[in-house]
């Protein structure tokens, strides 16, 4: 998890004032630095990204993590900020929204849990897009795909997106007309409604690797709950879109709640 650090800690706020100062040019700006943690060793974690991320969606800088597991990053201009981080083998973190304005600067402090990466024999060979996978094969994914009756996004899809949360991996899709959420990172996906006397936006269910997730969870309400706090984009595998309560497969049509909405799986890595 990722959270703010209180700099009535003296020890602590001096080690990163006094490690992150590389130049006179460094106090005059708006910063962010902290140090990245093993959650269970309090090991530090070197060479893992951590990204900073504007009020828009918009990643405005970007570093590595020191030996120390040291990082430091300028925003370009006051404003709004979400501080991501992630490293193979870890589970990604997010810290903020945090408000930087000039020549200021706001610390925090990442501990990340272990996530192991599954290591599978390698195959090399011509196949087709369904050979990609094993997991998606597995769910059912690739068959879908090419039976074509939702919207999908592979694996190759995502990577080359350049969306920065998981319900900005939606916008390029033909039935998601509306998303809200009192910031980018705090959006909740919404479709074009299907079928009914209404024919505006409507919510539809969201499974993640076949869990039901929808709203409200926990008491969190829209303006303060997206999409992004149950599965950050950085393990997302692959998305599938179905408009409306029968173009989806039978499994997912039977919820215990009336929807004419549709259905989006997500599948995680």
């Amino acid at each position: 998890m990722l959270r703010l650090i209180d700099c009535s800690l003296p020890v602590f706020c001096a080690l990163l004032l006094v490690v992150g100062t590389t130049g006179p040019e460094h106090a005059a700006a708006q910063s962010v630095r902290g140090l990245v943690f093993d959650a269970v060793t309090d090991e530090a974690i070197p060479l893992a990204t951590v990204t900073l991320v504007s009020e828009s969606g918009e990643r405005v800088a970007s570093a590595l993590t020191t030996e120390d597991g040291f990082f430091s990053l300028d925003a370009p201009d006051n404003g709004i900020y979400v501080v991501r981080g992630v490293v193979l083998g870890y589970r990604p973190g997010r810290a903020g929204p945090v408000q930087l304005v000039n020549d200021g600067l706001q610390v925090v402090e990442l501990r990340l849990e272990t996530a192991p990466v599954e290591l599978e024999g390698l195959t090399v060979e011509g196949e087709s897009v369904t050979g990609v996978g094993n997991s998606l094969t597995r769910r059912g994914f690739w068959e879908r795909y090419e039976a074509g009756r939702g919207q999908f996004l592979s694996p190759g899809d995502i990577a080359a997106s350049d969306a920065a949360f998981t319900p900005h991996l939606l916008r390029p899709l033909n039935h998601v007309i509306a998303q809200h959420g009192s910031a980018p990172w705090a959006i909740w996906p919404q479709l074009r409604r299907a079928t009914g006397s209404e024919r505006g936006p409507c919510e539809p269910y969201v499974y993640v690797d076949n869990v039901w997730v929808n709203r409200p969870i926990n008491g969190l309400q829209s303006a303060d709950f997206g999409l992004e706090d149950i599965v950050p984009i950085d393990i997302v595998e692959a998305i599938e879109v179905y408009w409306g309560p029968f173009q989806a497969p039978m499994r997912y049509q039977g919820s215990p709640y009336e929807n004419e909405c549709g259905v989006i799986l997500v599948w995680t890595r």
